[in-house]
């Protein structure tokens, strides 16, 4: 791409306050375990359309 140019982004973003949704979002202590066979096959099989 030729013809660009840098411009500046303008005012910096404001900092973010953490922990707004602390208590609405829980992960599960098994959230990393292995998907099960049927799962993990629907995954394997799909196809990009």
């Amino acid at each position: 791409m030729s013809g660009g140019r840098l411009v500046p982004l303008g005012e910096a973003p404001r900092d973010r306050e953490l922990g707004p949704a602390r208590g609405a979002i829980v992960i599960a202590a098994d959230f990393d375990a292995p998907l099960p066979a049927d799962v993990l096959a629907a995954f394997e099989d799909a196809h990009p359309s």
